[in-house]
């Protein structure tokens, strides 16, 4: 037997159980038959919301400074988190951001009105 045969039944016993026809674990559900439409409406504008508010900060100061201000403010109004976790968050997921997309990849930002409005902030990453 070779190597990738060996490779691909250790993953399909891993994951496909005849007994289960349920589907694998990774497969989820989500019950939303209890909701009404209008519920439902309520919950996806509320969403698109946070999504616009997200685009309209990443245009005025930037992806990266626009980071932990969404991840503060929807993890505490939304989600209702405690603050250890809230900063935890905002802060890994801005350093990597930071990291991954600044240091290593070097993308170019696209210019954001603060940065057209004060070009002495242009040195931040992102502005």
């Amino acid at each position: 037997m070779s190597d990738q045969h060996a490779i691909l039944c250790l993953i399909v016993d891993l994951f496909w159980h005849p007994e289960n026809d349920e589907g694998i674990h990774m497969d989820l559900e989500s019950d939303t038959g209890h909701l009404t439409k209008r519920e439902v409406v309520t919950r996806a504008a509320i969403f698109f919301g946070w999504l616009i508010g997200l685009m309209v900060s990443m245009a005025a100061i930037g992806l990266i400074p626009s980071i932990p201000i969404f991840v503060i403010l929807f993890m505490r109004v939304e989600a209702r988190e405690k603050w250890h976790v809230v900063l935890a968050q905002a802060l890994c997921l801005s350093l990597f951001v930071y990291f991954v997309f600044d240091r290593t990849l070097h993308i170019p930002w696209p210019p954001t009105l603060l940065g057209r409005a004060f070009p002495s902030l242009q040195w931040l990453p992102s502005v």
